[in-house]
């Protein structure tokens, strides 16, 4: 039996630790890590680079603020853990991965709504040419927004 700092009881399942999210969300995420096999380990061809990150996420905050003035969203570098020995998190379950994806360095969006039936139209990937590897680069600011 394995009991957090509370005193609850946390499901354990073949010698795994589990934790829910509290309610739906939406996420989106990003890799740290320019790296070629990260393009084989997802199955594309392309990618943009975000040439000024902080500025990036201060325009997709207040953007989604603007638009959804009742919903919440977070962001941050995701937490790797071994899921079989981490019991303690300062992240949020959405924030956490198992420490074998660590070579992601993943960073995430995660936004909840505040009404789950709200119509979200679907972002797709646009798929470059496979025969070829390419990639852009996004300077943002906040004249944008």
């Amino acid at each position: 039996r394995v009991v957090n700092n509370k005193g609850d009881s946390m499901p354990v399942l073949n010698d795994q630790i589990e934790a829910h999210a509290f309610s739906d969300y939406w996420i989106s995420c990003f890799s740290k890590n320019f790296a070629f096999k990260l393009f084989a380990l997802f199955g594309y061809d392309s990618c943009v680079i975000i040439s000024n990150a902080e500025e990036f996420i201060w325009i997709v905050k207040s953007q989604f603020k603007k638009d959804l003035p009742l919903s919440s969203i977070i962001s941050n570098c995701v937490e790797y853990q071994d899921t079989t020995r981490r019991l303690e998190s300062k992240h949020p379950i959405e924030l956490r991965k198992p420490s074998y994806y660590s070579f992601e360095e993943e960073y995430r969006f995660v936004a909840y709504p505040s009404n789950t039936d709200a119509v979200v139209t679907p972002v797709e990937t646009i798929k470059i040419n496979p025969s070829i590897f390419d990639y852009c680069v996004l300077k943002a600011n906040r004249k944008n927004v």
